[in-house]
């Protein structure tokens, strides 16, 4: 309800704004002129008088403000005040109208595409069941601390056997494939990038196959010694 009222309140200000600000310029100089007659009756001249209640108001425009800034809708009567200030100017320099605008459609476009770009690498979540979950482990030689390497196979069975901080780890190698596009295909077929993963990897993404179901490492024998799925 008190959101109600104040909505309300706002649209009144903006349907009688003219006559809201006529009524407080003749408040203001009613008291001003009583302030002042005040004064004239104590002994001072009627110019004297006007500017010391001037001074005691604090200023007319400046009051007129600050009535302005306590009322509902005062922000976007402000902003509306702005824009209708900047057109006017725009329209006295159509050319410099004119490259401001091209350069704020370049400006914006370049941080969007900046932060889309950003967004997608760094901050969207992977599309992958508790993301904050999965982690990529990398291996670095004892002499180059600061390097980053895959792991060898060893590296992978040590950590799939031995680790307790993982619930599940999987493992993927990078992979290029011929497809062949027909029986007379003599050339070699057409190169595919792809992975080779482990059996395990598809439980720590914890997705599910669209037909059928996962290769289990019951499914390759070699995988109990050494190698690849």
């Amino acid at each position: 309800m008190i959101l109600l009222r104040r909505l309300a309140s706002v649209l009144r200000w903006f349907a009688r704004r003219d006559k809201a600000e006529q009524d407080l310029h003749d408040e203001l100089q009613s008291f001003l002129d009583m302030a002042a007659a005040d004064r004239i009756r104590g002994g001072e001249t009627p110019a004297e008088a006007r500017r010391r209640a001037a001074i005691e108001l604090g200023g007319l425009e400046q009051t007129k403000e600050l009535v302005r800034t306590g009322r509902h809708g005062a922000l976007l009567d402000e902003f509306a005040r702005d824009v209708s200030y900047g057109f006017r100017h725009l329209r006295r320099a159509p050319v410099f109208a004119l490259t401001v605008a091209v350069t704020l459609a370049l400006g914006i476009g370049a941080n969007t595409l900046a932060f889309s770009i950003v967004h997608a690498v760094l901050v969207r979540e992977l599309p992958y069941p508790d993301p904050d979950r999965i982690v990529l482990v990398w291996f670095s030689p004892p002499e180059q601390p600061d390097a980053r390497g895959g792991a060898t196979l060893q590296n992978y069975f040590a950590v799939r056997d031995r680790s307790q901080a993982f619930e599940f780890v999987g493992s993927m190698s990078g992979l290029v494939a011929s497809i062949a596009t027909g029986p007379d295909d003599v050339a070699g077929g057409e190169p595919v990038r792809g992975q080779r993963i482990h059996a395990t990897l598809p439980r720590v993404l914890g997705v599910e196959p669209a037909l059928g179901r996962w290769f289990t490492e019951a499914d390759d024998p070699a995988t109990r010694h050494a190698s690849w799925c």
